[in-house]
This record gives structure tokens, C-alpha cells and sequence, in this order.
């Protein structure tokens, strides 16, 4: 069995669930960093990079790639929170080939400006405590850390 707050994980601030989950024989399964990032109309791409979304599943989820020259060179998922203006990014991956040259910044942009055109206000996501790389990703397309969150499991 396995506890979960805010997209699956509890945040750190809500130690007095954590105190009741730890005195219930729960532990901490792993901890992520948790990134939040407002949306605004200013929130332009250079429109180098096209997305091709896929229908959403029944999980609310929406799969898209990222294309650029007619070649799809990116893929990710969002999920559609029920709040209706809240978006979270499930997961994003760039093809190893075209790392490290702007795709994956051009990529995140384009994802904002269709968000926010879809209503979207704010865009969440985590990734691993041991993940520098993505983190450092995350803050430099503007995602703002909002603390730790932790997924618990039972002993």
C-alpha cells in the first residue's frame, strides 16, 4: 500500500500527514523536487518547433511530440488537472542526438505557449532529488522550486 498527496507525492509541508503515515509503519519510498511555473501570454516560441498532440487518454493525459523540420525530435505527456487551468508535465525527452544545442528550451517554450492558449495558467512537474540535470533544465525554462514532496509506502 502506498500513500500519495499532490500528483502522487506528498509535499513537504504537510508534515502532520507525514508524522500519521510515519506512525502508521509508512516510510519514504523516494523524494522529488517540485517545480511550479505560471503561464502567461508572453509566454512565446520562436515557432521553430510544432507539436503534435495526441487525444487525450482516460486519465486526463495528452502524449505529444515535438517536431522540427518534419522530423519528430522530442516527446513528453501532460496531464490535465481537474482544477481546469492547472497542467502537470508527466515527463519530457528530447532525442539524445539533439541534446544539448536549444531543442529541449525551444521545445518547453512551445509547450507554454500552447498551454496557456488552451487555458492553462499553471504548469507543475517534479523530478528526482538526485536529478541535478533536470533541475537545472526545469529552472532555466522558469519553473520556480516549491519545495520537496515524498512518496511513502508501507514497511
Amino acid at each position: 500500500m502506498s500513500a500519495c498527496g499532490r500528483h502522487g507525492k506528498l509535499h513537504e509541508s504537510d508534515r502532520h500527514i507525514a508524522q500519521l503515515l510515519e506512525q502508521h509503519d509508512f516510510v519514504v519510498e523516494h523524494e522529488n523536487v517540485y517545480y511550479v511555473r505560471k503561464l502567461s501570454r508572453t509566454d512565446t516560441a520562436d515557432g521553430r518547433i510544432a507539436l503534435r498532440w495526441k487525444e487525450r487518454s482516460a486519465g486526463n493525459c495528452r502524449e505529444f511530440a515535438a517536431v522540427l523540420d518534419g522530423q519528430e525530435i522530442g516527446w513528453g505527456q501532460v496531464h490535465f488537472l481537474p482544477q481546469g487551468d492547472i497542467a502537470y508535465l508527466r515527463w519530457i525527452f528530447i532525442d539524445s542526438q539533439r541534446q544539448h544545442a536549444g531543442l529541449g528550451t525551444a521545445v518547453m517554450n512551445q509547450l507554454f505557449e500552447a498551454l496557456y492558449a488552451m487555458g492553462i495558467r499553471r504548469f507543475d512537474t517534479d523530478t528526482a532529488l538526485s536529478n541535478t540535470a533536470a533541475q537545472g533544465y526545469y529552472e532555466k525554462t522558469g519553473f520556480t522550486n516549491a519545495g520537496i514532496t515524498r512518496r511513502y509506502y508501507t514497511k
